[in-house]
This record gives structure tokens, C-alpha cells and sequence, in this order.
């Protein structure tokens, strides 16, 4: 059975520690190859004769902070004390707020709570009118062409016997129409049923197929290989119909580019509204000072937004 692995502070030395020593079963799964580790929060040091003993012999990064209420004068000791976590933490920092739970930051441009890798943010991004930017589902249409099962019986009180399958009563595909009736009888599906009242075990059978049958989908695949002839593009669009992309939810972009928001919506939440919506809403966001001044490089004089009614002269 494998020996559980704990954590030992040998020796921790700062204000109200006098020379303590204990142990407790948690790992910090950071390694470091480190002799003692000083875990520093403005001013103050916490000092440790030896680092986190593992097993294995390895030492483990202790980073131990003081509690601490952010004013003006101490966000210059606060940063540095995020800085020091940076760098010892290869890049992950953790901060535990009083009323605001457990908070993780890292360096890597990514989303910390999903691990979803970001771009940095840049005009064609926010474009789905360009590949870097277009949602890669739907190519920035914001839907999805699929076959609609409304389309292919778009007579449900039909039979099979009958032409249920609308598709397959054409004479090009008549062979699929016998295929689909012997197969069926040999399967004992009454095939003088209506659409409606099969099974839904056998309304998959006929769209899904088997090992024999290939089915609607399986029909539908085999044509598409011949979309370079114009009848064939004319013929498969007539049992198409548009759906919602299940990637982008109609935004038309990447993931990527929904990640960055402002004022926590993103720029598709920003599109859809009105511009006094937006107008209100910028009006609320507040923005640093190197952002409202011409030196931070901006461009922007003011605090607040044009007012619409300007805009829309």
C-alpha cells in the first residue's frame, strides 16, 4: 500500500512562529529542488530550515502569506508579493479573498477556470468575416446546414411501400427505394404502415442503416461525393434546412474571441444591443486613468462615450 504523502514545515520562523515544526497530509504538487523557500508579503518574511519533505526526497514550495486588507498604500507591497508567487510558482498564483472565495491567476494567456487557450486579443480576431476570427463549426455563418428529417418525409401518414422517403422516389435512387422495401420485409417491418406510427427503433433503422443497408445518411454521404456537379448541389439542398450551430450559438466566432468581454459581456453581446444600450453601458465600465489619457497611447479624451444621438449623425 502506498505511504501517504505529507507536508513538513521544519523550523518556521516569523512573528508569532517560534521555531515550529509540524506536519500535515497535503501535497503542494509543485516541486522545487530547493533547500528553504522564503514566502514573502510586503515586508515580511517567513523563514524555514528546511523545505516540504516528500518521500521521494524532493522538496516541495511552501509560499505562506499573511492576512492582509488591500488599501492605496499597500498595493505596491501586494504586487510584489503576486510577483514573488509568479515566479515561484512557474507562472500560477493563488489567491484566497476573505469574501470572494479562492481566485487563480497565471501568466499563460489562457481562461484558468476552463483552460482554454487565448489568443491575444488583435482586430481580425473579433472579425468572423476572416478565418482567424470565424467560429470553425459553421465558418462564421453562425448555423449549420443539416438534413432535415422534415424534409426527407415530409409526408408522415405515408407508407414506405408508398414513398415515405421522398429522396428515394426519384429515378436515380429507385434502386434504394426496392433495397429499402426487400430489407425491410426480411427485417418484418410493415411496410404499408405510415411513417408515424413505425417504431422509433425502425425509423433508425431507415435513416442509420446496417451492415446491409446504408440507409438515408448513408445515401445522403455517398451523393455528397459528387457536390462538383451543380444538379447534385440543387438536389441535396432541397432536404437541407439551416440550424443553430451548436459551437458559437450563432455568435459566429471562436472561442477565443467570446472570451474577452468587457464589462462581462462579450463583443456578440455587445453587437446585439441597441446604442443607447451600449451607451449606458460603457457609462458603467469604469476604465483606467493610462486608458482615458492621450499619453497611454488610447486615442480616447474622454471618460464617457459619445452620445448616441451623435453617433447616429
Amino acid at each position: 500500500m502506498a505511504q501517504p504523502l505529507w507536508l513538513r514545515i521544519v523550523g518556521a520562523r516569523q512573528n508569532n512562529l517560534k521555531n515550529v515544526t509540524l506536519a500535515l497530509p497535503q501535497l503542494i504538487p509543485r516541486l522545487l529542488q530547493r533547500g528553504f523557500i522564503r514566502a514573502k508579503l510586503g515586508e515580511k518574511i517567513v523563514e524555514l530550515d528546511h523545505g516540504l519533505e516528500l518521500p521521494s526526497g524532493e522538496k516541495e514550495l511552501l509560499v505562506v502569506l499573511d492576512r492582509i486588507t488591500i488599501t492605496a498604500d499597500r498595493r505596491a507591497r501586494l504586487t510584489e508579493s503576486l510577483e514573488a508567487a509568479f515566479r515561484e510558482g512557474g507562472g500560477h498564483a493563488v489567491v484566497d479573498l476573505l469574501d470572494g472565495g479562492v481566485r487563480r491567476f497565471g501568466e499563460a494567456f489562457r481562461c484558468h477556470a476552463c483552460q482554454l487557450p487565448l489568443e491575444r486579443p488583435h482586430p481580425l480576431l473579433f472579425s468572423f468575416n476572416h478565418p482567424l476570427g470565424a467560429c470553425p463549426e459553421c465558418r462564421g455563418f453562425g448555423n449549420l446546414l443539416r438534413y432535415d428529417p422534415a424534409r426527407v418525409v415530409p409526408d408522415p401518414e405515408k407508407s414506405l411501400a408508398d414513398g415515405a422517403v421522398e429522396p428515394w422516389q426519384t429515378r436515380i435512387a429507385r434502386w434504394h427505394q426496392r433495397e429499402l422495401l426487400r430489407l425491410a420485409r426480411r427485417r418484418k417491418i410493415d411496410v404499408t404502415r405510415p411513417w408515424a406510427e413505425l417504431t422509433e427503433a425502425e425509423r433508425r433503422w431507415v435513416y442509420e442503416g446496417d451492415e446491409e443497408f446504408s440507409g438515408i445518411k448513408g445515401f445522403f454521404e455517398h451523393v455528397e461525393e459528387y457536390r462538383y456537379k451543380l444538379h447534385v448541389r440543387v438536389f441535396l439542398s432541397r432536404y437541407r434546412s439551416q440550424v443553430l450551430c451548436p459551437a458559437c450559438r450563432g455568435a459566429r466566432l471562436k472561442p477565443q474571441a467570446l472570451g474577452v468581454t468587457v464589462g462581462g459581456l462579450s463583443i456578440a453581446d455587445l453587437t446585439a444591443r441597441t446604442v443607447e444600450e451600449l451607451s449606458r453601458l460603457f457609462n458603467g465600465v469604469p476604465l483606467s486613468e493610462a486608458f482615458l489619457s492621450p499619453s497611454g497611447g488610447s486615442g480616447i479624451p474622454h471618460s464617457r462615450p459619445p452620445d448616441p444621438h451623435t453617433l447616429r449623425r
